[in-house]
């Protein structure tokens, strides 16, 4: 992986693109429900849990070889 990747550094639609932006959604809608959890409200993290799977291709997979 290279340092400091950025969205804008592959071209819009290809795999790693769609990969990082996912990531980065899922990535917001985690911070905002922790968030939301350390300020009283716990219970949208119990019913969003199952939204924020993270799922980072390890090395050797195909969309390691793209990058």
């Amino acid at each position: 992986m290279r340092p400091n990747p950025r969205t804008a550094d592959y071209p819009e639609g290809s795999p790693v693109r769609l990969a990082q932006e996912e990531f980065n959604n899922t990535y917001c809608l985690l911070l905002f429900l922790l968030e939301d959890t350390f300020n009283g409200s716990p219970s949208q993290m119990r019913r969003r849990r199952g939204d924020v799977r993270l799922e980072v291709p390890g090395p050797g997979s195909d969309e390691d070889a793209e990058r």
